[in-house]
């Protein structure tokens, strides 16, 4: 008659169970946090794919700004060769060779001086306002002294009008320039707070 052995085992039935039942709680608890991490993964995307998009759209009006300089530069060439023409039509007009030399010295300096304090708004948004109202008052002081000294008053007058108008106009220009890139800058620092401030904010409680 063969003998028959039987091997029990040596741990109880209910550790076993109770293991069994343990890791299936660690597998459930690390299903839970790879949804947790994936979902994390998601919205940190999402966040990096919605401040790329500001980033380009920032890449963008900064290459439309700069384009707006080169036109910045094209109005200075266009001011100042009217500038020389008026000068010419005064000097054939009243034949005063010195007087419009003077003159022709005085306002491109004033044109330069006023061509230089545009390009550095820029950087620095100085406020133009006294400086515009200097140079307008300079120019008129120097049309009033035109006036009597050549007896050229509509001429002048005109003159000096399309510089005021000149003038308005690309203090217009800057002004929407400074607002738009203060806006830009705002898009892209609320972008930048939103991205590190709710990058992780993820439901625990999932």
């Amino acid at each position: 008659m063969a003998d028959s052995t039987v091997i029990r085992s040596a741990i109880p039935l209910g550790e076993i169970q109770h293991a069994a039942l343990e890791h299936d709680i660690r597998q459930a608890q690390t299903q839970k946090e790879l949804i947790r991490s994936s979902q994390k993964s998601h919205l940190l995307d999402t966040y990096r794919a919605e401040l790329l998009e500001k980033v380009n759209a920032h890449i963008s009006e900064l290459q439309h700004l700069n384009d707006s300089r080169k036109r910045t530069s094209i109005f200075k060439g266009e001011m100042m060769e009217k500038v020389d023409e008026h000068l010419a039509e005064i000097e054939k007009e009243q034949h005063k060779k010195e007087e419009v030399a003077r003159l022709k010295e005085e306002l491109m300096a004033k044109v330069h001086a006023h061509a230089e304090e545009l390009d550095r708004i820029d950087a620095k948004k100085s406020n133009l306002t006294q400086y515009k109202a200097e140079l307008l008052s300079k120019v008129d002081e120097r049309v009033q002294e035109i006036e009597h000294a050549h007896e050229k008053e509509a001429q002048v007058r005109l003159f000096s009008e399309e510089m005021k108008v000149k003038v308005r106009e690309h203090e217009a220009h800057l002004m929407d320039r400074a607002k738009m890139m203060e806006s830009l800058k705002d898009d892209i620092m609320n972008s930048a707070r939103n991205f590190y401030g709710g990058a992780y904010c993820v439901d625990e409680s999932a």
